[in-house]
């Protein structure tokens, strides 16, 4: 028997184009009602997470910035915060320093940016309404805070980014992965969090604030930052239409797209069929 759900947010539970598929929202409302929790785990920060949280009635502790910020919902209370701290910090910020690149810190509450990720203003609003717009990022107070920044965003050149990305990976105290930006031919992205930090690690905490196992918990996902939870869950179900190697990861193929919704709904049905 299955005691805890965690989904996605963006790709997963929100779709593509925005907002919740209807059956999806009916589909947790009805698993919390027969007393199953439901928690999100997301890239987001926590204060762009809250819109989703009152929308869908969720409790309790909340994943967020992929492991490194742990929230208690509703209210923000008793926060737990895993940033790149002094070591990884500075490593990142000599290594970035060096390159020409649009860069994004994901802090306590917000997201800073300069000039160079201007461009990119209008999708970073899905990780954090709290934007802050400020002369040089690299600069920013967050990097000298006992914590460092939660997460580090970079964009550039294919490149170059590879180039930062093989030097960041010389850093004990990171977690680095790149990608290429489907949208922008020549365009890549590095993702930066402290090692050991993810979302796998964040559903530990999940299941022992509700004093579940591992083995008790499905989670929903659709994106490489998911395989982590995808790893210790006891039954994990994939979007279709995802990267080949999250999809096969998971226990589970869905056939519901981040386009239309519905995975949620879909994975809570095949999870819980005595229930629904």
């Amino acid at each position: 028997m299955y005691e805890l759900l965690a989904v996605d947010l963006d790709g997963t539970l929100v779709r593509r184009r925005g907002g919740i598929a209807p059956q999806d929202k009916r589909a947790i409302a009805s698993l919390q009602a027969r007393g199953v929790p439901v928690a999100i785990a997301t890239g987001r920060l926590y204060s762009g997470t809250v819109a989703v949280l009152e929308e869908l009635a969720l409790q309790g502790p909340q994943v967020c910035v992929n492991g490194a910020e742990i929230v208690m919902h509703p209210g923000g209370a008793e926060p737990i915060y895993q940033g790149l701290a002094a070591h990884g910090s500075a490593a990142v910020r000599t290594a970035l320093g060096r390159y020409d690149f649009a860069v994004f810190t994901l802090a306590q509450g917000h997201v800073a940016f300069d000039q160079r990720g201007a461009i990119f203003e209008g999708y970073v609003t899905g990780w954090s309404h709290q934007l802050e717009r400020v002369d040089q990022v690299l600069d920013h107070p967050c990097w000298e805070t006992p914590s460092g920044p939660l997460g580090v965003v970079a964009i550039g050149l294919t490149e170059p980014i590879a180039a930062a990305t093989a030097e960041l990976r010389q850093c004990q105290a990171l977690d680095v992965f790149r990608f290429d930006v489907s949208e922008h031919v020549g365009v890549s992205c590095i993702l930066l969090h402290a090692a050991g930090v993810s979302k796998g690690t964040g559903l530990q905490t999940l299941v022992e604030h509700h004093g579940v196992t591992l083995a008790q918990t499905v989670v929903v996902g659709d994106w490489h930052n998911d395989l982590s939870m995808f790893a210790v869950a006891g039954r994990s179900f994939a979007m279709a239409g995802g990267p080949e190697r999250v999809v096969q990861a998971a226990t589970d193929r869905l056939t519901a797209t981040a386009e239309a919704g519905g995975g949620v709904a879909e994975a809570i049905a095949l999870a819980w069929p005595q229930r629904f």
